[in-house]
């Protein structure tokens, strides 16, 4: 099959004036708190191109085949330009819209009797952003918050952490997603990337060994009493002491649990290289099968790399047990 793609900017097809200089498009798809990115790399000799255009461009990704068509792969906001030589070549470098800088400034306020819900659908409003919040965080309560010189983006991050879930905005969106759901804000669920042995080209696993946590505490500040309280997850020993005192008994308890929950997970990883697949995605599961006993069977994506160049079409994928 052919491998193909196209690029708005601005709204705008730049498609074909970009296909004839292509040395590589690259796609970094990430589950993690980092941000999505596009590098796209030009030969840039006949020096056509007006840098200044570029700066800032809203672009719009697909990729794919032409013999099955392209998905999209988001919105991204071209943040960095440069040129090297010789021979002279454009890189583009654009991260997932919108990391405003406006997200990144310390702000000094307090949140009282608030949801995850309605929390990031208030930042997201002052941002010019949607807010996508996953069901099962939605409802989450906060009885009191402080946002102590902290930037908004900070902020959601730190409670997105203590209930193991991520935090990030791309595609115009801000997004609230828990860690290794494999669903899409909406409550669909990812579809599972399912791959043979003939599929993959290379692939390497580890297994870290390391010093299990069966339980977790989390201790908060009783006003009344003046004392710290321990809330519990899980059960035996040794248990994990997270560091951080909370303000009430809810938030010292879900800040355990999802500690506990990010403990339990990915104590195997793997990294593969596969012929190009659209469907690829961070947060879907994969289910391997033909490799061998204790690599075959289900894994959660958390970071895929899609590259056209003059080799064609190839992914590098991250996964982790979920």
């Amino acid at each position: 099959m052919t491998p193909t793609f196209r690029i708005l900017a601005n709204k705008k097809d730049i498609t074909e004036r970009l296909e004839k200089d292509l040395l590589s498009l690259r796609i970094v798809d990430e589950a993690g708190l980092r941000s999505d990115l596009v590098e796209i790399r030009l030969d840039d000799r006949d020096g056509k191109i007006n840098l200044t255009e570029l700066t800032g461009a809203e672009l719009e990704v697909f990729i794919g085949y032409k013999e099955t068509g392209l998905a999209r792969k988001g919105v991204y906001t071209v943040d960095d330009v440069g040129v090297e030589g010789p021979p002279s070549v454009l890189s583009i470098v654009a991260k997932a819209a919108n990391m405003k800088g406006s997200l990144k400034i310390p702000k000094e306020r307090s949140w009282d009797d608030v949801t995850f819900g309605s929390l990031v659908a208030a930042i997201a409003a002052e941002h010019g952003l949607e807010p996508g919040v996953s069901e099962t965080l939605a409802d989450v309560s906060f009885e009191h918050l402080d946002q102590t010189t902290e930037s908004d983006m900070h902020f959601l991050t730190r409670l997105a952490i203590q209930h193991d879930a991520v935090a990030k905005p791309a595609g115009g969106q801000l997004l609230l997603m828990k860690a290794g759901e494999a669903k899409a804000v909406s409550g669909k669920s990812l579809t599972t990337l399912v791959l043979e042995k003939k599929n993959v080209v290379t692939w390497r696993m580890n297994l870290n060994e390391r010093s299990e946590f069966p339980a977790v505490v989390a201790r908060w500040h009783n006003k009344s009493s003046a004392q710290l309280v321990s809330e519990q997850a899980g059960e035996g020993s040794p248990v994990f002491t997270i560091r951080q005192t909370f303000p009430d008994a809810a938030q010292a308890k879900d800040a355990a649990v999802g500690k506990l929950e990010q403990l339990r997970r990915g104590r195997a990883s793997i990294s593969l290289t596969i012929v190009g697949k659209p469907e690829a995605v961070a947060e879907a599961n994969l289910s391997l099968s033909g490799l061998r006993q204790g690599i075959d069977g289900e894994w959660l994506i958390n970071r895929v790399v899609h590259t056209i160049n003059e080799s064609g079409y190839l992914c590098s994928i991250d996964a982790k047990t979920p």
